[in-house]
């Protein structure tokens, strides 16, 4: 019987996050998530063959967390679509190195910002976005605007450009909102 498998890739995937969330994307390496996980490289060659691999799984494991971690929750603003994008920009404040690793590396790219409106998950919202408004406009297209605003304001923060100031955020999200949309009548979209 062979000998039972002591790392597995979720092991690795989960070092490897937790190097980027500490010290950065550029820190992680075969080496260094082998000393995180206290084993030697080979466990880790031996689930995967190249830093290609892990690269790829590790993308999908920070997606992910991000994914979740800009779901509204329970407390959340009333509006969701309010409370998406300002989690969005507080997980550029909270996990900054995660987040540059998500956007600001080479695997983010034009083609990602495509994908990422085209997603089954995007498409609701988008609907979602646009249902207190009356617009003639394409509803992706003002999605891509607010999105390219949250997410040059969240890179900012990240890189330590700004300060995060919630109520600046929010009044800066409500002069978008308003000047892109009409509100439908008697539909409050103040803060």
């Amino acid at each position: 019987m062979p000998p039972r498998v002591k790392v597995t890739k979720d092991m690795i995937v989960r070092a490897a996050l937790d190097i980027i969330r500490e010290e950065g994307h550029d820190k992680v390496s075969v080496r260094s998530i082998a000393e995180k996980l206290g084993c030697s490289t080979q466990p880790v060659l031996y689930s995967y063959g190249t830093m290609d691999e892990i690269w790829e799984d590790v993308y999908k494991g920070a997606d992910a967390f991000h994914t979740d971690y800009m779901i509204p929750r329970v407390g959340d603003e009333t509006d969701p679509v309010m409370s998406l994008w300002l989690n969005y920009i507080m997980f550029a404040k909270e996990e900054p190195r995660l987040f540059r690793f998500l956007y600001q590396t080479d695997r983010f790219s034009a083609e990602a910002l495509k994908k990422m409106t085209e997603s089954p998950d995007a498409v609701t919202l988008i609907k979602m976005a646009s249902a207190p408004y009356d617009f003639s406009a394409d509803a992706e297209e003002l999605f891509l605007t607010i999105l390219s605003f949250v997410h040059g304001y969240a890179s900012l923060l990240a890189n330590g450009s700004v300060e995060y100031d919630e109520m600046q955020i929010k009044k800066m999200l409500v002069r978008l909102h308003t000047g892109l949309f009409e509100p439908k009548a008697g539909r409050d979209v103040s803060i």
